[in-house]
């Protein structure tokens, strides 16, 4: 199914929520991503901003990945066994 998306608003408390993984470089010119802030086994899957998914993976004890799509915009959507986060993602 697709995926939607309501209308939110990004607040300065939710720009430095402490709990949230790092994700940098970002943007990213080589597609290759740094993750921090996440341990034990973690899933992403990666979005077009029309909700299709165009990329999954998982991680466990590493904290890179590796994305091989074209320029533009994408959201990164990141699940630990505890936590769900999204990203806005851009590769130049």
């Amino acid at each position: 199914g697709a995926l939607e998306f309501g209308a939110c608003a990004t607040t300065a408390a939710e720009n430095t929520n402490p709990t949230a993984p790092r994700v940098y470089p970002n943007p990213t010119q080589t597609g290759l991503l740094s993750i921090d802030g996440l341990s034990g086994r973690w899933w992403y899957t990666l979005y077009q901003l029309d909700g299709k998914i165009i990329d999954q993976g998982y991680g466990a004890g590493r904290n890179t990945i590796k994305l091989h799509h074209k320029p533009g915009v994408y959201l990164l959507q990141i699940k630990s066994e505890e936590r769900v986060f999204t990203k806005q993602i851009i590769i130049l």
